[in-house]
Formats: C-alpha cells, sequence, structure tokens
C-alpha cells in the first residue's frame, strides 16, 4: 500500500505543499493574503504545526484557491469538520489524525444524534 494514501498525516501535507507550489505564491505572499506570519506559513508547510480550522480554510481557499471539495477534503485530512459543518457538534466524527502535541487525554468524545457528548 502507498504509504502516502496509508498516513493521513503525510497526504494532507504532500496535498498543501502541492497547493502551495501550484499558487506561485511566496511565504510573504501567502502570510500577508491570510494575515499571519510567513515563518508561521513554512511551520505549517513543513509540517510542524497544524493551523486551526479557520486559519487553514483561509489558506486553502483565498491563498490556494481550492475549491470546496478540495478543501473539504484537506480539512478532513486534518481531523476537521469540512465547510458547513458545526465543529463541535462534528468533532468527534470528522477526526481522523490528531497532531503529535495533542494529548490523548484530549482526545475528543464522539457525539450522540443529539449533538451532546456521550461523556456527558
Amino acid at each position: 500500500m502507498n504509504e502516502t494514501r496509508a498516513d493521513p498525516r503525510i497526504r494532507f501535507l504532500n496535498d498543501l505543499r502541492e497547493a502551495h507550489d501550484r499558487s506561485g505564491l511566496s511565504y510573504r505572499e501567502v502570510g500577508q493574503i491570510c494575515d499571519i506570519d510567513h515563518s508561521y506559513v513554512g511551520r505549517i508547510l513543513n509540517g510542524a504545526r497544524i493551523p486551526a480550522r479557520d486559519v487553514l480554510i483561509n489558506l486553502l481557499v483565498f491563498a490556494y484557491g481550492l475549491s470546496r471539495l478540495e478543501t473539504d477534503e484537506l480539512l478532513v485530512l486534518v481531523g476537521y469538520p469540512p465547510l458547513g459543518r458545526s465543529a463541535r457538534r462534528e468533532r468527534g466524527t470528522w477526526l481522523c489524525w490528531t497532531h503529535p502535541s495533542r494529548s490523548a487525554a484530549k482526545e475528543p468524545v464522539p457525539a450522540d444524534q443529539s449533538g451532546r457528548s456521550a461523556a456527558t
């Protein structure tokens, strides 16, 4: 099995880097478009940081011009719900990869159909 298909993190990073390369933008230009520091853009593209969902959406849509389908695919790969879905309600459903800096104790608890956490 191809390693990039097996590991969502590797696929996410490869797809994100490809989108950046296709855009032809420098880190500074991406930072200006998304109102973030250019060094943070570099850390995101090198896999050292996973941005918050809103920052990632800004990168994907505004800086890289990805379609909604492409944006949704990358959001889901990194563990965020796709566009138009409630991040709070759907978090447990869409989580497929957790950044190593997040502790196991902070893993989301899957929600029941009412949207309430099964643990409460």
